[in-house]
């Protein structure tokens, strides 16, 4: 392989690798998060995606929370509970813009 068509190569795979970071590093863009609830706080919840990766969102006034495209209050998330979190990065940390509440894992008897 010629030392040019290795550099070229080098650094197509450089530039292939950083541009998913590149796009989650944005602030102010939208972002999706489907998951389980795996803890509530007064200000916050944790969510585990389909990955197996946990995320803190924080939720503030502006925060809808939606059951069946109905709003409803904060309290109605709990633990265990499927979501779709839409959030936006602000200064460092995802904070959510709609939280829409799925169901619950069915339990086996």
């Amino acid at each position: 392989m010629t030392r040019r068509a290795a550099t070229t190569l080098i650094t197509g795979l450089l530039l292939a690798g950083l541009a998913p970071a590149a796009t989650l590093a944005h602030p102010g863009h939208d972002r999706r998060i489907l998951g389980t609830v795996i803890r509530v706080a007064g200000d916050h919840l944790m969510v585990k995606d389909r990955q197996g990766r946990d995320h803190t969102i924080r939720i503030d006034g502006a925060t809808r929370v939606l059951r069946d495209r109905k709003p409803v209050h904060a309290d109605a998330i709990e633990e265990g509970l499927r979501v779709a979190v839409t959030a936006v990065t602000e200064d460092e940390a995802l904070v959510a813009r709609t939280i829409e509440l799925g169901r619950a894992p069915t339990r086996k008897p």
